[in-house]
Formats: structure tokens, C-alpha cells, sequence
């Protein structure tokens, strides 16, 4: 719970705050936008492919993908629409 009350606590001393109403805000995507991290140090990012290569146990490959490829949210609304 700490790293998503940083989030709202940046989000809420942010004077620009208001453009993101009515909009789903992911935390690793606020993490990154005001600069902040988890208690260990680190930014919890699911759409972070180095994260998830590494969760999975593909450490090997993780070692080649840089830390700002990530998954474009596009690619997410459609994997979660059902045909």
C-alpha cells in the first residue's frame, strides 16, 4: 500500500492534477512521471518488459532488454477485450 499512497500523495500536491481526472492512472506510470519508488528502492512496473521477463524466469533475455521498453497501452486495452 505504500507505493500507491506516494502515488496519490504526488498526484495530490501535483498543481496540474486536474488533467488527469476522469483518466486510469497506473501507478508505475506515476512512478516514473513524479520520480518516486517503492519502499525497497525499486518502481513496480507491470508494463516494464525487463519485470516481466524477469518474473517469469528468463533472466538471461531480461539482461539484453533496456528498462524503458515497455508494453504500449494500446497492446492492453486489446488483450483485455473479449472477441
Amino acid at each position: 500500500m505504500e507505493f500507491a499512497g506516494r502515488a496519490i500523495a504526488h498526484l495530490a500536491a501535483d498543481d496540474d492534477s486536474i488533467k488527469k481526472t476522469g483518466k486510469i492512472l497506473f501507478v508505475g506510470d506515476l512512478a516514473h512521471e513524479y520520480g518516486f519508488t517503492d519502499i525497497d528502492g525499486q518502481v513496480r512496473d507491470f508494463r516494464c518488459m525487463k519485470q516481466i521477463l524477469n518474473k517469469y524466469g528468463y533472466t538471461t533475455l531480461a539482461m539484453f532488454v533496456p528498462e524503458f521498453v515497455r508494453i504500449p497501452l494500446t497492446v492492453l486495452h486489446y488483450a483485455s477485450m473479449k472477441f
